[in-house]
């Protein structure tokens, strides 16, 4: 799914503040994973294209501030992830201190958007 103004490969990276020599490709794939990972979860904003006359007018979906910086924050997050495959960023006063399992910031950045399945 491709929805207009959707984060590219050189705002993440200014974002996170590298430079030309960090390695596009893992970023890239970080970028890309967040991008789908999104597009399961939420319901874009979408609004009227505009078209020629005798046209009918169609919506477009769009990324807002907020769902564009969930996605740096989720980009970010699972770069940092790589390093640590068991999920372990080091050890703290009272043991191992683990990669948390969700960021309270992406969630509510994404959350007016997310799609509610009932059962």
């Amino acid at each position: 799914m491709t929805v207009a103004g959707e984060p590219t490969l050189a705002e993440v990276k200014e974002w996170l503040k590298v430079g030309d020599t960090f390695d596009d490709v893992t970023l890239s794939a970080g970028l890309q994973a967040a991008l789908v990972h999104q597009a399961t979860l939420l319901r874009f904003p979408t609004q009227l294209v505009v078209c020629p006359p005798d046209t009918v007018p169609t919506a477009q979906a769009y990324y807002t501030d907020d769902l564009r910086l969930a996605v740096y924050l989720r980009t970010a997050r699972w770069l940092a992830r790589r390093n640590s495959p068991e999920g372990l960023l080091g050890f703290a006063d009272f043991g191992p201190a683990q990669v948390p399992v969700s960021d309270a910031d992406i969630r509510d950045l994404e959350s007016p958007y997310l799609i509610v399945a009932f059962a």
